[in-house]
């Protein structure tokens, strides 16, 4: 894994673009809540799985011409993502809310609209959600509408250093790929007492 600081609101926007059309197609609208200058230290290549994933989700079971909401926002060290849609059907059970991750699962109309689905993304996004030391969640928030939440880590796994043990450690500059969901500048994230402290430096301290 390949740890770098990203973007989120923009990593969900562009992400989203993949998704715009059915979603038209669908007559669904989108409630955007993304916190301003959110940014997480992680994976940027298993972020997108997870993200691409919850939003597929969201357009293949959704009602047609309802709304989806997608929040992003930041939770003490942690960064919390919530992709909430409505679905067709009676009121699912805390049990049957559980087996929306299990593979194949498809246990009611609500869950089968599409067709065209094995439901192996959602219990794939939590192996990469816990591999990044995070947890994902799903609830039925009224009688028709569910929501899956994300809760990740703002500061990689291994990172953990206070400013006076980095200026003893080897000074690595980063080097970004060019896209608007990565920090354009390199940046060194200070965990102190279980908060990320970001601090914008030209060279980032790795032992």
């Amino acid at each position: 894994m390949h740890d770098i600081a990203v973007g989120i609101w923009s990593l969900i926007k562009r992400l989203w673009k993949a998704f715009e059309p059915r979603a038209e197609e669908r007559r669904l609208k989108i409630d955007w809540r993304l916190q301003d200058k959110l940014e997480i230290y992680s994976d940027v290549e298993l972020l997108k799985i997870i993200i691409s994933n919850l939003l597929e989700n969201s357009i293949s079971y959704s009602v047609e011409g309802s709304s989806i909401r997608v929040e992003a926002r930041a939770a003490s060290s942690n960064l919390n993502i919530v992709v909430e849609n409505a679905v067709d059907g009676p009121e699912v059970s805390s049990e049957n809310l559980e087996k929306f991750f299990d593979p194949f699962y498809r246990g009611d109309q609500s869950r089968a609209q599409e067709g065209n689905h094995a439901g192996i993304g959602l219990g794939f996004s939590r192996e990469i959600v816990e591999l990044l030391g995070g947890t994902i969640k799903v609830s039925q928030v009224s009688a028709n509408r569910i929501a899956f939440e994300v809760s990740l880590p703002r500061c990689a796994r291994s990172l953990i250093c206070d400013s006076q043990l980095a200026k003893h450690l080897r000074p690595v500059t980063f080097v970004l790929a060019d896209a608007d969901f990565l920090v354009s500048a390199p940046k060194h994230i200070l965990v102190v007492a279980g908060r990320v402290e970001p601090s914008f430096v030209g060279t980032f301290g790795r032992g």
